[in-house]
């Protein structure tokens, strides 16, 4: 029993492994030859990892040769054109100024109903809206609205904005994350003279401290009700 655990806990950390390693998309945004080595990895790992009589080895080298597969498809795909053609295929326009592409729904077998419903989910509620609309090889779909159904920007209204300045972790549960912060470019001095002022007199009574790309500070002590703010000068 304890050896069954062992080897499961093995293939468990190389399968965790092999999927970092062919990098961080969703399911949902897997190209077909991704998806199919992913099912495959299921059918690899159950057989060593339930019979004990088989070596642990046999497991693994068929994971390293997949492992080897995908790396050398993303490359030649990532080189050359047709054979991303190949494997992934090519993305499908469905909606083109309101109307729908017939031939390419009745090649992909989508009926009216399912492409409605898509638009439903990306709250488009009206086909004329729709400039275009295309199935990209992940099998997701990507609308484009016509110019008077898209919201406004600001540059077309003339305002002047800013860019939105983005919050990070520099404290966390009382721990300080140093990378972050210089990140950040801002000193642990800085970051503790700013506890300071706001009377917190250690990082370690502190839940979450996040900060922005401006420079503003905000802190939630543990189990408090309220957060703090202050603005800290970020070194250029």
């Amino acid at each position: 029993m304890l050896i069954i655990f062992f080897r499961a806990l093995v293939l468990y950390v190389l399968v965790v492994a092999f999927i970092r390693l062919m990098g961080k998309r969703q399911v949902g945004e897997l190209q077909p030859y991704e998806l199919v080595i992913t099912l495959l990895i299921a059918d690899l790992v159950a057989t060593p990892m339930q019979n004990v009589g088989l070596p642990l080895i046999e497991g693994i080298i068929p994971l390293l040769s997949l492992l080897f597969m995908h790396n050398l498809i993303a490359l030649l795909t990532y080189r050359f054109n047709w054979l991303r053609t190949l494997f992934c295929g090519k993305p499908s326009i469905l909606i083109e100024d309101g109307l729908i592409n017939t031939k390419e729904m009745e090649k992909l077998n989508m009926s009216v109903v399912e492409l409605m419903e898509h638009l439903r989910v990306r709250q488009v509620g009206n086909i004329q809206d729709v400039h275009r609309a295309i199935l990209e090889t992940n099998g997701q779909i990507s609308l484009i609205l016509r110019r008077e159904a898209s919201p406004p920007t600001a540059r077309e209204l003339g305002m002047k904005t800013q860019e939105q300045a983005i919050q990070i972790t520099v404290i966390e549960k009382g721990r300080v994350n140093r990378a972050h912060l210089a990140m950040l470019r801002v000193s642990e001095t800085a970051l503790k003279a700013a506890l300071c002022a706001l009377g917190i007199d250690s990082e370690k009574t502190v839940y979450a401290a996040l900060m922005d790309t401006n420079g503003m500070l905000t802190v939630q002590k543990q189990n408090a009700q309220e957060t703090k703010q202050i603005q800290i000068k970020v070194t250029a």
